[in-house]
This record gives structure tokens, C-alpha cells and sequence, in this order.
């Protein structure tokens, strides 16, 4: 279409070209400036979160729920179906 042979399309798909490469740059921009906010912000909240609840990770889940479940998965395994 507009990017044929002759000096004109060189042009236009220079210049296509040349946008594609600035979004991309852009992308990888925020993508990477992202991840950087994400880091320090988990590496700044940390001892904050440390010292309201005493751990960086939530327990591990205790009570009935977990009782029955094992027991489910248990019986499943251990009782043969006939």
C-alpha cells in the first residue's frame, strides 16, 4: 500500500518502523519501572508488615477444615472403591 518500492515507501515504513521501535522502548520502560516500584515497595513495607503481624508469610491454615479435608483425601486413598 504506502510502503511499496521507490524512496517514498523506504520512508513510510522507516518511519513505521521507528514507531514500533518507540513503543516498544516505551513498554519495556514501564514494564521494568513496574517491577522496580514493586520491588522497593515490598522491600520497604516488609518490616512494617513484620511488625504488625509477626510474620512475613500468612500461617499455614489450621482447624476443622483442614482436619476434614486430610481426612477426606485420606479415606479416598486408603478405602478401595468396590
Amino acid at each position: 500500500m504506502w510502503a511499496g518500492p521507490g524512496p517514498v515507501g523506504h520512508r513510510v515504513r522507516n518511519v513505521v518502523v521507528s514507531i514500533l521501535l518507540m513503543m516498544a522502548a516505551v513498554g519495556t520502560f514501564l514494564l521494568l519501572s513496574t517491577l522496580v516500584v514493586a520491588v522497593v515497595r515490598a522491600v520497604l513495607g516488609a518490616p512494617r508488615y513484620l511488625r504488625l503481624h509477626g510474620r512475613l508469610f500468612p500461617p499455614p491454615p489450621q482447624g476443622r477444615r483442614v482436619r476434614r479435608v486430610v481426612r477426606r483425601v485420606l479415606c479416598a486413598v486408603l478405602i478401595p472403591k468396590s
